[in-house]
């Protein structure tokens, strides 16, 4: 959900919520005993932005730039190591539910062209950059960074 605001002819403003769920499917590390599980990440939360937009010819390249603030609940799979001797607390041995705080930004460029009548062709690059602490145990791992990068490319029709 997102409300804007245009304050000039090709500059907007905007802020909304979010919310996203991630599956993985984990395979451990140990080769002789091969383990798979689930882990699931979701964040929510909200984001404010700017954005811009320039016509080039029939087309239209927009480009716009994002923070977001997110509350973070996952369920992490640990893949402890057996050791001989304990060691300090890793960040692959947090296990169960966890929560955390997320925050970042994403910038995107678009390009809209149209085909004909109400069929557009659009290609899209997205880059989303989030740093999240975890605490576990007692013990919080900071600055966890999730670097997302998406290409998109389509048609898209208007009515």
């Amino acid at each position: 959900m997102t409300a804007g605001y245009q304050i000039l002819d090709n500059i907007n403003v905007f802020v909304g919520l979010k919310q996203g769920t991630t599956k993985l499917e984990v395979v451990s590390r140990d080769e002789d005993n091969p383990i798979a599980a689930n882990e699931e990440y979701d964040q929510s939360g909200f984001y404010l932005g700017a954005s811009t937009g320039v016509t080039v010819g029939e087309g239209k390249l927009d480009i716009s730039l994002a923070w977001a603030d997110l509350s973070s609940d996952n369920r992490f799979f640990g893949d402890v190591e057996v050791d001989i001797e304990p060691e300090e607390l890793e960040f692959d041995d947090i296990s169960g539910a966890n929560s955390g705080e997320s925050s970042g930004f994403s910038f995107s460029v678009t390009w809209n062209q149209p085909i004909n009548g109400d069929l557009l062709f659009r290609a899209g690059f997205r880059h989303n950059v989030y740093d999240q602490d975890v605490t576990f145990m007692g013990e919080t791992f900071s600055g966890i960074q999730e670097d997302n990068t998406s290409l998109s490319v389509g048609l898209l029709g208007v009515f």
